[in-house]
């Protein structure tokens, strides 16, 4: 009943049933009525293991390509997509048949670049937070499991929901919980299913949580939503510079400038730049065609147009790898090679990490709807950014110690273009910008062109006390504090400011910092530098 439950809600293409305890005889008679008419059976050993797969023939083309007492591989097919490997495992609760399991994952035959699903039990865990209760967890018994995922490059793809899949004991003392059943991928598939949704479903009739796998997650992102964002690789083009300087008007405000700024790219981008990914599928499909033809026929006009395309290539190709590193948020590059899986990869997994896809209400009810998540955030940062009443600090006036004069003095003096000039290449060139799009790395590039504008507008808030109205706006974004969030207490809200805003509390702790040792305890934490 519960099976035929949850295809009837979901209405999956592909499902696994784990660890069944009845014969394949019975499973095709019960579910007679389902629409997955591909099935394949692995028999269970008594009571214990077997795994059955069904699949919609309507929809996927399903061939098993090995069958274990552990697992399932198989290719799986559409009709408007490239093939993809899916593997259903269950692994034994006998540690020497897993190592068994491990062995066979590494040798699967695996489609050169193709995506590679695993999902199922594996009987282990990979760290002390996905077991509660029981013995304490056992680093050595979990490192071949660990070892595995390193030496074929799988990425667990997350999930939302409770944090333990599994469990047993009907007491406080006795319940044990772990996270046994999970969804692996390798680089390949978490490219292709960037947005991939991992459920855990209520426990219900076993002990085993059902995982849900939505490939391409609740909702397609919607590409016109998204805010104009500066991107350094548009730096490497030899006709950017030209860009700024020609479109940067010197008599607008700065905040109306920058905006300008940010069209006119946007404009160029699409005009001039081009798709990057686009702009190397073609460029490769020329080198190719080239090549074909010299291959039989020697023609000096190609030959010196294959050597031009390759530079563009080449160009093209750095233009990537910086693309990637700057979405990456990666502090570092290895000079000498092209790191662009790498950060490509990066940059996914920290989407996936960073994206809420579902969360616990106050009642515990798990809710993905994201129209009401964007409800329940809205509503819960309102009240948590609320103050119940005013502050006031009366009472410790005279509790710090006394400025000399000089200190007074150097406090008070004026600031200048150098101070501002010192904040901002003090800043990480691609951190996060603000509601503008605009880095660090826009204004240090282009400091030149942009010094008087900038410092027209803010030395007047530094000196004079004028508003920083126009650039105070902030985007708050939601940082998970842990490996499984499940409400919104255990998220961090990190505000992301713009460039020209951050620039004045920059030149405000420069001022202050000689003198806080003065005024700080040593064991203020708060304070530490680099902090």
């Amino acid at each position: 009943m519960r099976f035929r439950d949850l295809t009837k809600k979901y209405k999956p293409l592909i499902v696994a049933i784990i660890e069944p305890h009845v014969s394949s005889s019975k499973a095709k008679l019960a579910f007679s009525r389902i629409n997955l008419k591909g099935r394949h059976f692995i028999e269970a050993e008594g009571f214990s293991g077997g795994i059955w797969l069904f699949w919609n023939t309507d929809e996927v083309h399903v061939s098993i390509l090995k069958s274990h007492a552990q697992f399932i591989h198989a290719k799986v097919s559409q009709p408007t997509e490239p093939e993809w490997n899916f593997t259903a495992v269950y692994a034994s609760p006998d540690r020497r048949k897993r190592m068994d399991l491990w062995e066979e994952l590494k040798v699967l035959p695996i489609g050169e670049g193709q995506p590679w699903l695993l999902a199922g039990d594996f009987n282990s865990i990979i760290s002390m937070h996905e077991k509660s209760g029981g013995a304490p967890f056992d680093h050595t018994s979990t490192a071949p499991f660990r070892d595995t995922i390193n030496d074929i490059r799988l990425i667990d793809f997350g999930f939302v929901g409770l944090p333990f899949t599994w469990a047993r004991g009907n007491s406080h003392q006795s319940r044990i919980q772990c996270r046994l059943d999970r969804t692996l991928g390798n680089i390949a598939a978490r490219h292709k299913w960037a947005e991939c949704l991992v459920q855990h479903l209520p426990r219900l009739n076993s002990d085993h949580a059902p995982l849900l796998i939505r490939l391409n997650g609740n909702t397609p992102p919607d590409r016109n939503l998204r805010p104009f964002r500066f991107q350094a690789a548009w730096l490497q083009h030899p006709d950017f510079n030209t860009l700024v300087q020609d479109n940067w008007r010197t008599d607008d405000h700065i905040t109306d400038a920058l905006e300008n700024m940010s069209k006119q790219c946007l404009q160029w981008n699409k005009s001039v730049f081009g798709n990057i990914f686009t702009r190397k599928k073609r460029l490769e499909a020329r080198i190719e065609g080239i090549q074909k033809t010299l291959k039989d026929h020697f023609v000096p006009g190609l030959w010196k147009l294959e050597k031009e395309l390759k530079e563009q290539l080449d160009a093209t190709l750095q233009q990537e790898e910086t693309l990637w590193f700057q979405k990456s948020r990666e502090k570092w590059v290895v000079q000498g090679d092209r790191n662009t899986k790498y950060f490509h990869t990066a940059t996914l997994v920290r989407r996936r990490r960073n994206k809420i896809e579902g969360i616990q209400n106050t009642l515990g009810t798990w809710i993905t709807d994201p129209e009401t998540l964007k409800q329940m955030t809205m509503e819960y940062f309102q009240k948590l950014f609320t103050p119940e009443s005013d502050i006031c600090l009366n009472h410790i006036r005279g509790a710090f110690p006394e400025l000399t004069e000089q200190e007074k003095r150097d406090l008070r003096r004026e600031f200048t273009i150098e101070d501002i000039r010192t904040a901002l290449f003090q800043m990480h060139p691609n951190k996060a910008p603000g509601p503008d799009g605009f880095h660090a790395l826009f204004f240090q590039r282009f400091w030149d062109t942009l010094k008087e504008a900038m410092c027209g507008f803010l030395l007047p808030i530094l000196n004079e006390d004028a508003s920083p109205e126009k650039v105070n706006g902030t985007l708050i974004t939601l940082i998970p504090k842990n490996e499984a969030p499940q409400d919104l207490t255990h998220f961090r809200p990190i505000s992301l400011c713009n460039v020209l805003y951050k620039i004045i509390p920059k030149c405000l702790v420069n001022r202050i910092k000689p003198i806080l040792p003065q005024l700080i305890s040593p064991n203020q934490s708060s304070f530490v530098p680099k902090r």
